[in-house]
């Protein structure tokens, strides 16, 4: 009777045995298939396939994929997405300096403007001093005194020497 109850009892854990390794393998199983299915959905949403990966990684075409390809494929993809991202940096760099940038004709404009404000500032100047030496009896005349030197009309009243003489005391 022992024997038999031990016999049944070793069954026993070697069927336990067996059904742990089988529920093992079943959620094993169920935990692959998850992970696949949302692998190939997220595959799909970026328009790739597994195949098309492989085809990729599979640089000398034997329909194998080994660990140093895998390795070499991923180097020169990182490299080529850096160098495509420079790329892209340096023409938004030109793009953003060229919107800066003057046009030479702008420049031109621009300096045109300057004169003429420059020119502005000093006939506002120029207008003021003759305003005032026209208010001032004693410029008038240093004024009439540089016209007749030079022979011409300074301060535009149509005459050269047009200042009266200083009266006399």
């Amino acid at each position: 009777m022992k024997k038999l109850l031990l016999l049944s009892f070793l069954s026993l854990f070697t069927g336990c045995a067996a059904l742990k390794e089988q529920t093992g393998t079943y959620v094993t199983d169920a935990i692959v298939d998850n992970i696949t299915q949302k692998v190939d959905k997220l595959l799909e949403t970026r328009g790739l396939s597994v195949t098309e990966i492989r085809g990729a990684l599979d640089s000398n075409g034997d329909q194998t994929i080994d660990k140093q390809e895998i390795v070499d494929s991923a180097t020169g993809a990182a490299k080529d997405v850096a160098i495509a991202e420079a790329q892209r940096l340096v023409q938004q760099q030109i793009e953003d300096n060229t919107k800066k940038m003057v046009s030479a004709t702008d420049l031109e404009k621009q300096k045109y403007e300057l004169w003429n404000w420059i020119l502005g500032l000093v006939a506002a100047y120029l207008g003021k001093q003759i305003y005032s030496a026209k208010q001032d009896s004693k410029r008038d005349q240093k004024l009439a005194v540089v016209e007749k030197l030079l022979n011409r009309d300074i301060d535009g009243d149509g005459k050269i020497g047009g200042a009266d003489p200083a009266p006399t005391a």
